[in-house]
């Protein structure tokens, strides 16, 4: 017998098989089981369709939580950066507020749009901050460096050549940018 993970939205939990709950001698829902019966596998999980709902819900709840989480990682792994003292002696400027902000700004609009986590955030020498991204499957880097000057640079290396580099001046290209990192 093949069980299923299942939503029980009653309790707000999953239980390891539907075949657990009473539905009338029916092992796999079809079109005639009853409707307060019938099952939709989506995500890996098995929901009836009448609580679809409530999971959407859950759902929501789950990922408002992760975002959350997430942005706050990204704002810890700033404020975390070391700043050398080195280049206090060489006279480079920490990075200013608006640059800061800026920063955890593209991060926070890179985790909405492609839920990607920098793998590295760290002051620049270049007086400034830079995202790191990794793309394993295609063994490319994505680095976007912010500037005190609100410059926004993209760099995109695959196998240590760099395959595109542009200026970043909206959103807009900052997700098409994105998007040929993912490509």
């Amino acid at each position: 017998m093949t069980t299923y993970d299942f939503f029980d939205p009653t309790r707000r939990e999953w239980k390891k098989s539907f075949f657990e709950y009473d539905i009338s001698g029916t092992t796999i829902p079809s079109e005639e089981t009853p409707e307060k019966y019938q099952f939709i596998y989506i995500d890996g999980k098995v929901v009836l369709k009448t609580e679809l709902v409530e999971y959407a819900k859950i759902l929501s709840e789950k990922n408002r939580e992760a975002s959350k989480a997430a942005k706050e990682l990204m704002r810890s792994m700033l404020l975390a950066a070391p700043f050398p003292a080195k280049w206090v002696q060489e006279e480079i400027e920490k990075p200013s507020k608006e640059c800061i902000d800026q920063a955890l700004s593209k991060a926070d609009q890179i985790y909405d749009q492609f839920r990607l986590i920098p793998l590295r955030i760290a002051l620049s020498i270049e007086e400034g901050i830079i995202l790191v991204y990794w793309n394993s499957s295609k063994n490319r880097s994505l680095k976007i460096e912010i500037y005190n000057t609100s410059e926004v640079v993209g760099l995109i290396n695959e196998n240590k050549n760099i395959v595109s580099s542009s200026y970043i001046t909206t959103s807009d290209n900052l997700r098409v940018f994105c998007q040929a990192f993912l490509a």
